[in-house]
């Protein structure tokens, strides 16, 4: 999960610079996300560290708020059903796009409607359209309670969101990081 999380966010127009200050600060180059080894303990242990180090987690911090530590990871396949019943994370950004729903599907239908923060739409129709070149992403980061609850999104709202704007460029499905716990209403975003 680490690993995605950092995949995903260590060249998006919101996150880099965060990724790459917190890389310096750990004393690790890209090299640990772009190729890395996951044998190597040395790595892991950055990697966390990095992760910690702008998105709070395993610190109870930002993002991770009251996020349980109990969670189990799996990778998951969605197909086009999965993808319709997504959730997104308790944020103004999501919650505005969806018209207070949260569900990914209402955000999809409001792109062009309801106008975001962060540059969020703008971000949206940049990846649907890479999208529909071909252009794959690293896997969605998901949490929910239990195997067959509803699945929010931790990481990859904007992904989401174009998924289903393309929804036909979905064949083969899509691949996510799927986390449960029975403690994930903990969750500060949840």
């Amino acid at each position: 999960m680490i690993l995605a999380f950092l995949q995903a966010e260590i060249d998006s127009p919101r996150f880099h610079d965060s990724v790459d200050a917190a890389l310096i600060a750990a004393g690790a180059n890209r090299s640990i996300v772009t190729t890395p080894d996951l044998q190597s303990e040395k790595e892991n242990s950055l990697r966390r560290r990095v992760l910690g180090s702008y998105r709070g987690f395993g610190q109870n911090l930002a993002l991770f708020l009251s996020f349980p530590q109990d969670v189990r990871w799996y990778k998951v396949l969605l197909d086009k059903n999965d993808l319709k019943k997504l959730r997104y994370a308790k944020y103004p950004i999501w919650e505005r796009l969806s018209g207070g729903s949260r569900l990914v599907t209402d955000g999809a239908q409001n792109i062009g409607r309801v106008q975001t923060g962060e540059n969020a739409n703008a971000n949206i129709k940049g990846i649907a359209e890479a999208l529909c070149q071909g252009k794959k992403y690293p896997p969605l980061i998901l949490v929910s309670d239990k195997p067959e609850g509803v699945l929010t999104v931790v990481e990859g709202h904007a992904r989401a969101t174009a998924y289903l704007l393309e929804l036909d460029a979905m064949d083969e499905g899509t691949e996510a990081i799927a986390g449960y716990s029975e403690a994930i209403e903990q969750w500060r975003f949840y």
